[in-house]
């Protein structure tokens, strides 16, 4: 007995402390009284914070009115904002009690509902899907230590910059990169590489893409090569966590070599891309292009660089990453190898 004379003692206290700290009052249609505060109303619920239940979200639809003890910001069905007490004054006749008078309404015109040093949740709402579809630039500089061996076996730096510009539904990509080497205060490798791509999706897992990249490469004998491709896209899948793609179009290659030959060969062009981030670990990357000449098909570059970048210092922005690129070119300048591996470890700074 004692029991339940505690029991019916902390319930009614907890009530008189949720009366005099949060007097608002949610009325619905079955009679039921509920106290607490209001934090806001939306298309669909009156959420209601409460010392004995935590937040509950009660169904519009069920609410016969409500009351506040401080003033609120109601935005009715029509548009219409006004700010102020709120009062429940029998039925569904609601009564919004401002500076400017009093406004008469009925429960089932309140569309919405906000604190009045808040803001309309609908902006707020809108405004998050707004910076969803807004591209946002952002940027990466790495520098790498490698190894090779293939054409040249030996120890070098390379520098690379990439600037981004991505969307929801499209990603503009510029990217430079230097590789020098040396061996015995010889010159080993001497390679610039400038390129633009850009992806659009116009649904969900189709898309189409352009790329173009330049290079000069001392030690392939290649003065200028240009590759451009176009063609479609597909995203087997996309999450945030995981994502692979493929593409397949058409390339044309143009090569101007030491010795003066030109080569021009038109080509297909396909692509695979995958991404996986293993928790806060780290997350693993591999991009692989195949160019095959559809002249001879025989003729083809295959490029595939994989990597495992990892996070240091503590936040986002410093990266290391290590990893292996190939380079294969079945149809080499002569004295050449038709293989380049490449083994590095590169440190790199991102930033939005």
């Amino acid at each position: 007995m004692s029991k339940k004379i505690i029991l019916i003692g902390l319930v009614t206290a907890l009530s008189l402390v949720a009366a005099s700290a949060w007097g608002d009052t949610v009325e619905t249609k079955d009679g039921a009284r509920l106290v607490g505060k209001i934090t806001g109303i939306t298309e669909n619920t009156i959420d209601l914070e409460t010392v004995y239940a935590g937040t509950l979200k009660i169904k519009k639809g069920e609410v016969a009115g409500f009351s506040t003890e401080d003033p609120l910001v109601i935005r009715l069905a029509s548009g219409t904002t006004f700010s102020g007490k709120v009062t429940h004054s029998g039925g569904s006749r609601m009564e919004i009690a401002g500076s400017d008078g009093v406004l008469t309404t009925e429960m089932p015109k309140i569309a919405a509902s906000w604190a009045v040093e808040g803001e309309d949740p609908a902006v707020v709402k809108m405004r998050k899907e707004l910076e969803g579809q807004r591209r946002n630039w952002s940027y990466e500089v790495g520098l790498d230590l490698t190894g090779k061996s293939g054409n040249s076996d030996e120890s070098g730096t390379a520098a690379r910059v990439k600037a981004t510009l991505a969307g929801p539904d499209d990603s503009l990509g510029l990217y430079l990169s230097y590789d020098q080497a040396e061996n015995n205060g010889d010159k080993t490798s001497n390679e610039i590489i400038a390129g633009a791509t850009y992806d659009s999706f116009f649904k969900e897992k189709l898309g189409w893409f352009l790329r173009s990249e330049i290079e000069s490469d001392e030690f392939e004998d290649v003065d200028f090569r240009v590759t451009t491709a176009g063609g479609l896209s597909y995203r087997f899948f996309q999450q945030e966590n995981h994502s692979l793609g493929m593409r397949a179009g058409i390339s044309y290659r143009f090569e101007g070599l030491e010795n003066g030959t030109n080569i021009k060969a038109p080509g297909l062009d396909f692509g695979l891309n995958h991404f996986y981030q293993i928790k806060k670990v780290g997350r693993l990357t591999t991009d692989i292009k195949f160019i095959p000449s559809v002249e001879d098909f025989s003729d083809f570059r295959l490029s595939q660089d994989t990597g495992f970048e990892i996070p240091i210092g503590g936040g986002s922005s410093w990266k290391l990453r290590m990893g292996i690129s190939n380079f294969f070119n079945n149809n080499p300048a002569p004295g050449r190898e038709e293989l380049d591996t490449t083994y590095y470890t590169r440190l790199i700074f991102s930033w939005d």
